[in-house]
């Protein structure tokens, strides 16, 4: 995690950004939940937001499938002193979430959305950069953005490395 959350935005996101940052600064808040919160409630929160995200809305949700929901129930129940769930408020409204673990000096994300109508505000990047500030001061110095190859995550990130899927078979059909 460099100093610098913005080190590899461009110059016109990064303008855009801090100018918002600094528009919203009374009305957005962040803030970060671990295991001394209850994050059982926390996570179904997450999966009612989800239900008006934009990955909800462009069929990309994670959550719409009850399987999906338990694993991450299970998640949480197995390494709840890793789990971190995040939301991002504008007038204590939550409009977004990060869900992740930290594993010694790695933060590994593993979902995030927010609410499509706050999309001018940016809260996807916003919640990424409050999110860096905040890991930076608790020792983490890896972010892991996981898979996927999200336009938004080369903004924080010039490192990447690319993943494949593949069947290996004894007979070809």
């Amino acid at each position: 995690i460099s100093t610098d959350p913005f080190k590899y935005m461009s110059k016109e996101d990064k303008r855009k950004i801090r100018s918002l940052m600094r528009k919203y600064e009374s009305a957005v808040e962040h803030n970060c939940y671990n295991s001394t919160d209850n994050l059982d409630d926390l996570l179904e929160k997450v999966f009612i937001l989800d239900q008006s995200s934009a990955k909800y809305m462009k069929n990309k949700s994670l959550f719409v499938n009850e399987h999906n929901r338990e694993f991450y129930r299970n998640l949480v129940k197995t390494y709840k002193d890793t789990f971190q769930i995040s939301f991002i408020y504008k007038n204590g409204t939550p409009i977004g979430y990060d869900l992740g673990l930290t594993i010694r000096n790695k933060f590994i994300g593993y979902q995030t959305s927010y609410l499509r109508e706050y999309k001018k505000l940016s809260p996807g990047k916003m919640s990424v950069v409050y999110l860096l500030e905040k890991l930076k001061d608790t020792g983490v110095d890896i972010f892991d953005f996981c898979a996927g190859m999200a336009s938004y995550k080369l903004e924080f990130t010039s490192k990447y490395a690319l993943q494949y899927d593949f069947l290996l078979s004894r007979t070809i059909a």
